[in-house]
């Protein structure tokens, strides 16, 4: 309990590997889960509240749909923790960054007055995720998060080659299978989950290069610039075209999109963040 005597705000870590589908889950929390949340993000431009969710907008945070709030957080998450609190949330939800170790984040949450950790949960893409854990320079990270699971949703399940029986070997938590991150609330939340704080952080030694590359022109030869950097693992970010419409840019191992952006409110800036192996 926190210092007032008030039952402690359970927290919710969402990790996993980068485009794993990790803000398509919360983004299906916020829908389904009936509960006043407060989503914490370590930045607004690479982990996008869907616009439909979005009341009004102040600086680093998101009013949302439901009573819900997203902070954009940065590295100051532990300053961030020490303040949720005073928000009354029902519930926090953090979405880690594609290459953190989620069971650090949970340790910084057991430190923190007023919280307790409900579950780590990582996601894991179906798609790649064979081949990442394979991967000579990524696979130690992966196979870390995989390990620091309470619960290990299994993203776009109908394209693993390995199935469930796949991911017996790197994790001890429950595997649940979806499409597109629909997953129930509940099955998300409360004591059958878990709640613990594993001891091993995993490998802390990976490294990776980040670079923003300029976001004005066609979007595709934007997309062909992105997609041509060597070791290239995931690109996120707007691109003004020349006929004055915004496009919003993804790459995810072989998937790529560019597609119109239509969240209201302010136009955000162009430039492609990009993250490559060193």
């Amino acid at each position: 309990m926190g210092d007032n005597g008030a039952t402690p705000v359970p927290v919710l870590i969402v990790g996993g590997y980068l485009g794993a589908g990790k803000t398509t889950l919360v983004n299906h929390l916020l829908r389904a889960s009936g509960q006043r949340l407060m989503v914490l993000v370590n930045d607004f431009g690479q982990s996008v509240i869907d616009a439909q969710l979005i009341e009004a907008s102040d600086g680093d945070v998101l009013q949302l749909a439901g009573g819900c709030v997203c902070c954009q957080i940065g590295d100051e998450l532990s300053a961030a923790l020490a303040r949720v609190a005073d928000t009354a949330p029902e519930r926090v939800v953090i979405e880690t960054s594609g290459v953190a170790q989620p069971a650090a984040v949970a340790t910084m949450v057991s430190l923190t007055t007023g919280l307790q950790l409900d579950a780590v949960v990582v996601v894991a893409d179906g798609e790649r995720i064979d081949e990442l854990l394979a991967d000579r320079y990524v696979g130690d990270i992966v196979a870390a998060q995989l390990a620091q699971a309470d619960l290990v949703v299994l993203n776009r399940a109908e394209e693993t080659s390995g199935g469930l029986a796949g991911l017996a070997a790197w994790t001890h938590a429950p595997v649940l299978p979806t499409i597109d991150g629909s997953v129930s609330a509940s099955a998300l939340v409360g004591p059958a989950v878990g709640g613990r704080v594993p001891a091993d952080l995993g490998p802390a030694d990976l490294r990776f290069n980040t670079l923003r590359l300029p976001g004005e022109g066609d979007p595709a030869t934007v997309l062909a610039a992105v997609q041509a950097l060597p070791g290239l693992v995931r690109a996120k970010g707007f691109v003004h075209a020349a006929d004055g419409t915004v496009h919003v840019l993804q790459v995810a191992g072989r998937r790529a999109s560019v597609a119109p952006w239509v969240r209201p409110g302010s136009v955000p800036p162009p430039g492609v963040l990009c993250i490559t192996r060193r």
